[in-house]
């Protein structure tokens, strides 16, 4: 997809060019030329309060200029903070916009006010295995719980997600969510192998794993084809992961870019595996595959033998992919969030 597709207004970015006499203006015209066509964006970003009637809105508001000679659209609105190496970060995930909405076309010149509410649930990232309540069994829960939860939330100032099994021994318990307002939303599927299978899966040969995640190992996440905002919030939380191993693939033939990557964490006895993306350009080709072989085997050399992993439901291509690896369902959940 090209910049001209698809622009992330991240932060405010500015470029400057001097020079003095006849040689550096040469300069200055060639860096000219060659840059004319790139996205230049002036950005002014304040928080403010919107009053209406007796609700009041805390929201971020961008304002944005388009200071390049082309048009460009813009096709969301959000950004990080402090990207340092101790990996303190906050991610704000806007879900709908106050002013301009988006995609948004702006020519040279022209500019787009756009507010996005500050939501703070959104300040922990998109994976919500990170911020959902979980029960520890599928035993039938004490409903005296649901309340108390919902406290916990709001002593933080959040908004309550409940991450539910799908079994029948929590059917009055979703029920009693449904009074509440809360509704079900994106259905995923936990698998379970075994590190032989997997390793069986292809030859594994190609395949780099590393104690630590690298910068390409993180860009495959943040681009083309992925959402970048997930992706920044996935790469975030696997690389808090202890006891685990990042694999990567890189293609020779196509410039020894990074194509394909994954990650595998081991502890209590099983393999967990995380973060499966392959870039579109190379997909079937058998990478993911390959991936999984080098997992499998890393985790027999640790004495592990047994594996799961959760692929959400609707991801049909992914599911036989890793049925295909001998994975089978186990159980299915569900989360459960006001809207």
């Amino acid at each position: 997809m090209t910049l001209d597709r698809k622009i992330q207004v991240w932060n405010a970015v500015g470029t400057g060019v001097a020079g003095i006499g006849t040689i550096a203006a040469v300069i200055v015209a060639l860096r000219l030329a060659r840059d004319s066509r790139r996205v230049r964006l002036q950005v002014r970003v304040g928080i403010y309060w919107l009053i209406h009637d007796t609700a009041r809105i805390e929201y971020v508001g961008f304002d944005v200029t388009n200071l390049a000679d082309r048009a460009v659209t813009i096709a969301s609105v959000g950004w990080v903070i402090d990207r340092s190496k101790k990996e303190r970060m906050a991610m704000q995930v806007p879900s709908r916009a106050i002013r301009d909405d988006v995609p948004k076309r702006s020519e040279h010149g022209q500019g787009a006010t756009f507010g996005v509410p500050l939501d703070r649930l959104d300040w922990l990232g998109t994976v919500g295995r990170a911020h959902s309540a979980v029960p520890l069994h599928h035993e039938m829960p004490d409903l005296a719980v649901l309340p108390l939860i919902e406290a916990r939330y709001r002593a933080h100032g959040l908004a309550p997600v409940f991450r539910l099994p799908s079994v029948t021994a929590f059917d009055t318990f979703r029920g009693e969510l449904r009074e509440r307002g809360f509704a079900e939303a994106k259905s995923t599927l936990v698998m379970l192998g075994t590190p032989a299978a997997m390793a069986l899966a292809a030859d594994a040969r190609g395949v780099e794993l590393a104690d630590a995640p690298g910068d390409d190992w993180a860009r495959v996440y943040l681009g083309e084809g992925f959402d970048a905002v997930d992706g920044a919030s996935r790469v975030r939380l696997l690389r808090r992961a202890r006891e685990g191993v990042y694999a990567s693939l890189r293609e020779p033939a196509d410039g020894d870019v990074v194509a394909a990557v994954g990650c595998a964490c081991f502890s209590h006895g099983l393999a967990s595996v995380h973060g499966m993306r392959t870039r579109p350009a190379f997909r079937r080709r058998g990478l993911a595959r390959r991936l999984l072989a080098a997992m499998g085997n890393e985790a027999l050399r640790r004495g592990i033998g047994q594996a799961f992993l959760q692929v959400e439901t609707g991801n049909d291509a992914a599911r036989a992919l890793y049925a295909r690896r001998g994975f089978e369902a186990a159980w299915r959940y569900a989360y459960w969030q006001r809207h």
